[in-house]
């Protein structure tokens, strides 16, 4: 080996052993864990990693909470396929409001309904099991594909779709493509494939791969992210996405849902939404089951201080252009009477009010805080009790 050679092997080494150390130094710095805890199938669905039951620290609680999944990729534990006797199921669907990995798992609504129901129905069921099939990102679309591939074979009494309205109208928007399908008997929904399929193995491709295995890369993409002209260099070569405000009063997209009245395009996914839980009860009720949708507001909802704070930040909104209660009232307007319709903003409203008391996290702008499930745990016990006690 020549002399040049040896000193370029010494330098790479010495490069290499420099980069260790400072990944190593970086991660002691590092509370939150990096791991993704959801994974990608072979349909296209996203799920979570089979058989968790860690802690693992979550950014937005700023703390560690102890998470559990199945071995079907769900949140809670398994559960036999076959009901036995005496067993009253409930299936819960939605997205990370359900699947609530911001609180301990023995603190979410589906764990805590679970437990109050076997007090109040003991003396018509052994035993009461809530199956948790909550996942992030997903919408009305996702949640019935998951009733008919997942679900169904557990042939529970109840279903519950818990319907976030901050952003579940625009997930469904993707599955506007396949109307002709969806709003068919579950039968034709076999050969699904969720439309952003793609889109979500990008998720989970080489930049997100990168990204959550080394933290001297997290350090410069909080750098890039801390500097305006180097998040721009980076949108511009592909590293970012573009940031979400869409018009010079600082809107969203999902803002536009919330106009009064709503564009045609996006009227026509409020439609569309209210189709989608249509037909999601029927399927539901032609197998011989009982279906509920709560539609869990945003925060600003119910914190009026935030709700007028948003509007006066941008310009030419206001109240009468901009109405969060409108859309809620929008999709309940098109649902089938035969629907049993939760509202929380109500009940969040008046505990609110009473007590001055937050229910979210991240200002009230975030997930549910602890204080949260234990309320909406409550309405759905006593939703339960009286489906069960009344056939429509």
């Amino acid at each position: 080996m020549t002399e040049k050679s040896k000193n370029i092997l010494l330098f790479s080494c010495s490069v290499i052993f420099s980069l260790l150390i400072i990944e190593g130094f970086l991660r002691t710095l590092e509370l939150e864990d990096y791991t993704l805890p959801i994974r990608l199938n072979e349909n296209g669905f996203v799920t979570h990693k089979f058989n968790l039951d860690k802690m693992r620290y979550d950014g937005e609680n700023k703390k560690k909470v102890h998470i559990k999944t199945n071995n079907e990729g769900f949140v809670g534990p398994d559960y036999q396929i076959a009901k036995p006797n005496g067993t009253l199921r409930v299936a819960v669907f939605g997205d990370s409001f359900t699947e609530a990995m911001q609180v301990d798992y023995e603190k979410t609504f589906p764990y805590l309904l679970e437990k109050k129901l076997k007090n109040k129905v003991s003396s018509t069921y052994s035993n009461v099991e809530v199956l948790n099939f909550g996942t992030g990102g997903t919408g009305t679309g996702d949640a019935m594909l998951f009733y008919h591939t997942y679900a169904r074979k557990y042939n529970p009494n109840l279903v519950i779709l818990a319907f976030y309205l901050g952003n579940d109208v625009d997930d469904n928007s993707k599955y506007y493509a396949l109307k002709d399908k969806m709003l068919l008997d579950q039968n034709n929904w076999d050969n699904v494939t969720p439309p952003d399929a793609a889109a979500r193995k990008s998720f989970v491709g080489i930049k997100d791969v990168v990204f959550r295995s080394s933290a001297i890369i997290r350090f410069l993409d909080r750098v890039f992210r801390s500097s305006v002209p180097l998040r721009t260099f980076a949108q511009q070569i592909g590293l970012y996405r573009p940031p979400l405000v869409e018009s010079n009063q600082k809107l969203t997209k999902y803002d536009y849902y919330y106009m009064v009245p709503p564009d045609e395009d996006h009227k026509k996914y409020i439609t569309y939404t209210s189709e989608l839980i249509n037909n999601f009860s029927k399927q539901v009720q032609v197998d011989g089951k009982k279906f509920a949708v709560l539609f869990i507001p945003q925060g600003m909802a119910v914190h009026p201080k935030d709700y007028f704070a948003y509007i006066n930040e941008r310009p030419g909104l206001s109240t009468s252009t901009f109405s969060l209660q409108y859309l809620e009232d929008t999709i309940v307007s098109g649902l089938n009477a035969s629907t049993t319709i939760l509202h929380l903003a109500p009940f969040f409203s008046s505990i609110i009010n009473a007590g001055n008391k937050e229910l979210y996290l991240v200002n009230g702008q975030g997930h549910f805080n602890e204080d949260a499930h234990p309320i909406v745990s409550d309405l759905l016990v006593s939703t339960t009790v009286y489906m069960l006690q009344n056939t429509k």
